[in-house]
Protein backbone atom coordinates (compact mmCIF):
# COMPACT_ATOMS: atom_id res chain seq x y z
CA UNK A 1 0.00 0.00 0.00
CA UNK A 2 1.21 3.45 -0.91
CA UNK A 3 -0.53 6.34 0.88
CA UNK A 4 -1.49 9.39 -1.14
CA UNK A 5 -0.39 12.02 1.36
CA UNK A 6 -0.92 15.71 0.72
CA UNK A 7 -0.92 18.93 2.71
CA UNK A 8 -4.30 17.99 4.21
CA UNK A 9 -3.14 14.52 5.24
CA UNK A 10 -3.73 11.13 3.65
CA UNK A 11 -6.37 11.46 0.93
CA UNK A 12 -6.22 7.95 -0.50
CA UNK A 13 -4.23 4.75 -0.86
CA UNK A 14 -2.64 3.11 -3.89
CA UNK A 15 -2.92 -0.64 -3.36
CA UNK A 16 -1.13 -3.25 -5.50
CA UNK A 17 -1.40 -7.03 -5.19
CA UNK A 18 1.20 -9.46 -6.50
CA UNK A 19 1.12 -13.23 -6.80
CA UNK A 20 3.38 -16.10 -7.76
CA UNK A 21 6.70 -17.38 -6.50
CA UNK A 22 8.32 -13.97 -6.78
CA UNK A 23 5.54 -12.20 -4.94
CA UNK A 24 6.62 -8.79 -3.82
CA UNK A 25 7.73 -5.57 -5.45
CA UNK A 26 11.30 -4.98 -6.54
CA UNK A 27 13.14 -2.09 -4.96
CA UNK A 28 13.34 -0.08 -8.19
CA UNK A 29 9.62 -0.57 -8.87
CA UNK A 30 8.84 0.34 -5.28
CA UNK A 31 10.67 3.66 -5.72
CA UNK A 32 8.70 4.41 -8.90
CA UNK A 33 5.39 3.62 -7.18
CA UNK A 34 6.23 5.84 -4.23
CA UNK A 35 7.04 8.68 -6.59
CA UNK A 36 3.82 8.05 -8.51
CA UNK A 37 1.78 8.10 -5.28
CA UNK A 38 3.38 11.39 -4.26
CA UNK A 39 2.65 12.95 -7.67
CA UNK A 40 -0.92 11.67 -7.63
CA UNK A 41 -1.48 13.22 -4.20
CA UNK A 42 -0.22 16.59 -5.46
CA UNK A 43 -2.45 16.40 -8.56
CA UNK A 44 -5.53 15.51 -6.52
CA UNK A 45 -4.78 18.33 -4.08
CA UNK A 46 -4.46 20.84 -6.91
CA UNK A 47 -7.71 19.64 -8.47
CA UNK A 48 -9.49 20.06 -5.15
CA UNK A 49 -8.00 23.54 -4.74
CA UNK A 50 -9.12 24.47 -8.26
CA UNK A 51 -12.66 23.32 -7.50
CA UNK A 52 -12.66 25.31 -4.28
CA UNK A 53 -11.64 28.45 -6.17
CA UNK A 54 -14.01 28.20 -9.15
CA UNK A 55 -17.05 26.75 -7.35
CA UNK A 56 -19.33 28.59 -4.96
CA UNK A 57 -19.23 26.61 -1.69
CA UNK A 58 -22.95 27.04 -0.98
CA UNK A 59 -24.49 26.24 -4.37
CA UNK A 60 -21.77 24.08 -5.94
CA UNK A 61 -22.08 26.22 -9.09
CA UNK A 62 -19.38 28.30 -10.74
CA UNK A 63 -18.52 31.60 -9.09
CA UNK A 64 -19.33 34.73 -11.08
CA UNK A 65 -15.81 35.27 -12.40
CA UNK A 66 -15.57 31.69 -13.65
CA UNK A 67 -18.96 31.51 -15.36
CA UNK A 68 -18.25 34.84 -17.09
CA UNK A 69 -14.84 33.53 -18.18
CA UNK A 70 -16.44 30.39 -19.65
CA UNK A 71 -19.22 32.47 -21.20
CA UNK A 72 -16.62 34.58 -22.98
CA UNK A 73 -15.38 31.47 -24.77
CA UNK A 74 -18.94 30.55 -25.74
CA UNK A 75 -19.57 34.07 -27.09
CA UNK A 76 -16.47 33.86 -29.26
CA UNK A 77 -17.48 30.42 -30.54
CA UNK A 78 -21.03 31.57 -31.31
CA UNK A 79 -19.69 34.55 -33.27
CA UNK A 80 -17.14 32.47 -35.12
CA UNK A 81 -19.63 29.84 -36.26
CA UNK A 82 -22.69 32.11 -36.35
CA UNK A 83 -24.49 29.83 -33.90
CA UNK A 84 -27.10 30.83 -31.31
CA UNK A 85 -26.27 31.43 -27.66
CA UNK A 86 -28.53 32.65 -24.87
CA UNK A 87 -28.03 33.69 -21.27
CA UNK A 88 -30.73 33.43 -18.60
CA UNK A 89 -30.57 35.48 -15.40
CA UNK A 90 -32.59 33.77 -12.67
CA UNK A 91 -33.52 35.05 -9.23
CA UNK A 92 -34.92 32.70 -6.65
CA UNK A 93 -36.63 34.26 -3.65
CA UNK A 94 -38.80 33.14 -0.81
CA UNK A 95 -42.51 32.93 -1.44
CA UNK A 96 -43.95 33.72 2.00
CA UNK A 97 -46.88 31.37 1.40
CA UNK A 98 -44.61 28.40 0.77
CA UNK A 99 -42.13 26.79 3.11
CA UNK A 100 -41.13 23.32 1.95
CA UNK A 101 -38.15 24.34 -0.16
CA UNK A 102 -36.36 26.48 2.37
CA UNK A 103 -34.25 25.61 5.36
CA UNK A 104 -36.34 28.03 7.39
CA UNK A 105 -39.41 30.20 7.07
CA UNK A 106 -37.39 32.93 5.39
CA UNK A 107 -34.47 31.06 3.88
CA UNK A 108 -33.80 28.97 0.79
CA UNK A 109 -31.19 26.25 0.78
CA UNK A 110 -28.78 27.34 -2.00
CA UNK A 111 -27.39 23.82 -2.29
CA UNK A 112 -30.82 22.52 -3.29
CA UNK A 113 -31.25 25.29 -5.84
CA UNK A 114 -27.81 24.54 -7.31
CA UNK A 115 -28.58 20.82 -7.49
CA UNK A 116 -31.92 21.43 -9.18
CA UNK A 117 -30.32 23.71 -11.78
CA UNK A 118 -27.62 21.16 -12.58
CA UNK A 119 -30.22 18.43 -13.04
CA UNK A 120 -32.44 20.65 -15.18
CA UNK A 121 -29.76 21.74 -17.63
CA UNK A 122 -27.93 19.76 -20.31
CA UNK A 123 -24.88 18.03 -18.87
CA UNK A 124 -21.55 18.96 -20.51
CA UNK A 125 -23.31 21.63 -22.58
CA UNK A 126 -25.01 24.27 -20.45
CA UNK A 127 -23.30 26.23 -17.69
CA UNK A 128 -24.66 27.61 -14.42
CA UNK A 129 -23.10 30.15 -12.08
CA UNK A 130 -24.01 31.94 -8.88
CA UNK A 131 -23.88 35.73 -9.19
CA UNK A 132 -24.72 36.56 -5.57
CA UNK A 133 -27.89 38.03 -4.04
CA UNK A 134 -30.02 34.99 -4.91
CA UNK A 135 -29.21 35.48 -8.60
CA UNK A 136 -27.99 32.77 -10.97
CA UNK A 137 -26.65 32.95 -14.51
CA UNK A 138 -27.35 30.16 -16.98
CA UNK A 139 -25.41 29.86 -20.23
CA UNK A 140 -27.22 28.00 -23.02
CA UNK A 141 -25.07 27.27 -26.10
CA UNK A 142 -26.85 26.47 -29.37
CA UNK A 143 -30.03 28.02 -27.95
CA UNK A 144 -31.78 31.04 -29.50
CA UNK A 145 -34.12 33.49 -27.77
CA UNK A 146 -37.17 31.31 -28.25
CA UNK A 147 -35.30 28.30 -26.93
CA UNK A 148 -34.25 30.31 -23.88
CA UNK A 149 -37.89 31.10 -23.21
CA UNK A 150 -38.69 27.37 -23.30
CA UNK A 151 -35.84 26.66 -20.85
CA UNK A 152 -37.03 29.45 -18.56
CA UNK A 153 -40.57 28.07 -18.55
CA UNK A 154 -39.28 24.58 -17.78
CA UNK A 155 -37.10 25.82 -14.94
CA UNK A 156 -40.03 27.69 -13.42
CA UNK A 157 -42.06 24.49 -13.59
CA UNK A 158 -39.20 22.52 -12.01
CA UNK A 159 -38.91 25.01 -9.17
CA UNK A 160 -42.63 25.31 -8.44
CA UNK A 161 -43.34 21.78 -7.17
CA UNK A 162 -40.56 22.14 -4.61
CA UNK A 163 -42.76 24.68 -3.18
CA UNK A 164 -41.08 27.39 -1.94
CA UNK A 165 -39.89 29.72 -4.22
CA UNK A 166 -40.90 32.63 -6.25
CA UNK A 167 -38.64 32.64 -9.29
CA UNK A 168 -38.26 35.30 -11.95
CA UNK A 169 -36.08 35.23 -15.05
CA UNK A 170 -34.82 37.51 -17.74
CA UNK A 171 -32.79 36.46 -20.75
CA UNK A 172 -30.74 37.76 -23.63
CA UNK A 173 -29.51 36.12 -26.83
CA UNK A 174 -26.18 36.93 -28.42
CA UNK A 175 -26.45 39.44 -31.24
CA UNK A 176 -25.21 38.91 -34.76
CA UNK A 177 -21.86 40.36 -35.66
CA UNK A 178 -18.61 40.82 -33.75
CA UNK A 179 -19.79 43.74 -31.61
CA UNK A 180 -21.35 41.65 -28.83
CA UNK A 181 -19.13 41.27 -25.76
CA UNK A 182 -19.60 39.12 -22.69
CA UNK A 183 -20.15 41.99 -20.20
CA UNK A 184 -22.81 43.48 -22.49
CA UNK A 185 -24.60 40.15 -22.87
CA UNK A 186 -24.61 39.57 -19.10
CA UNK A 187 -25.78 43.13 -18.49
CA UNK A 188 -28.69 42.71 -20.90
CA UNK A 189 -29.79 39.50 -19.18
CA UNK A 190 -29.60 41.12 -15.75
CA UNK A 191 -31.47 44.19 -17.00
CA UNK A 192 -34.20 41.93 -18.39
CA UNK A 193 -34.36 40.26 -14.98
CA UNK A 194 -34.76 43.59 -13.18
CA UNK A 195 -37.56 44.60 -15.57
CA UNK A 196 -39.40 41.39 -14.68
CA UNK A 197 -38.86 42.03 -10.97
CA UNK A 198 -40.27 45.54 -11.29
CA UNK A 199 -43.38 44.14 -12.98
CA UNK A 200 -44.42 42.90 -9.55
CA UNK A 201 -45.76 39.73 -7.95
CA UNK A 202 -47.17 37.03 -10.15
CA UNK A 203 -44.65 37.45 -12.95
CA UNK A 204 -42.54 34.30 -12.94
CA UNK A 205 -40.87 34.15 -16.26
CA UNK A 206 -39.71 36.43 -18.47
CA UNK A 207 -38.73 38.88 -20.82
CA UNK A 208 -38.12 38.40 -24.46
CA UNK A 209 -35.02 40.14 -25.71
CA UNK A 210 -35.93 42.45 -28.61
CA UNK A 211 -32.45 42.10 -30.08
CA UNK A 212 -32.38 38.32 -29.68
CA UNK A 213 -31.96 35.95 -32.60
Amino acid sequence: CYPLAGAEGVIGVLNLTTSGEDAGIRRDVDAVLREFAASAAVAIGRARLYEAVVRDPDTGLYVRQMVEFLLDGEVRRAQRFDSPLSVVALRVGVDPQLEAFGVGDHEIDPARVGDLLRRSLRAQVDLAGFMGDDTYLLVLPETDGEGARVVADRLAADLSPHATVASVMGFAAVQRGPSERTPHLVARALLALEEVVKAGPGVRVSCPDPTGR
